[in-house]
């Protein structure tokens, strides 16, 4: 299965936002958080990628009073910076 490039730019882009904020397993954020943040993206977009995410066991969902928040899946944490290696070089060097 192929994915298109704006996918990926999407998907490396969540990923990147999620493990920068370290949003592991108990710390969680609502989906309109990723929203919000990656306003450059459409919501829809996101949420599409999301789902994506979520079936490859990557994310992970978790209810709550005000809604639906999702976390990074610790033991995905090797598959994750695979993703957004490159992201990551840049992020920390100096």
């Amino acid at each position: 299965m192929t994915k298109n490039k704006n996918s990926e730019e999407i998907r490396e882009k969540i990923l990147f936002f999620m493990w920068k904020n370290h949003y592991f397993n108990k710390r969680h954020t609502p989906i309109t958080n990723l929203c919000n943040k990656l306003s450059e993206i459409p919501c829809k977009l996101i949420n599409k990628e999301v789902k994506k995410l979520h079936a490859e066991r990557i994310i992970g969902f978790k209810k709550t009073n005000h809604g639906l928040d999702v976390y990074l899946n610790k033991k995905m944490k090797e598959e994750i910076r695979i993703v957004i290696a490159k992201r990551l070089d840049e992020y920390y060097s100096f």
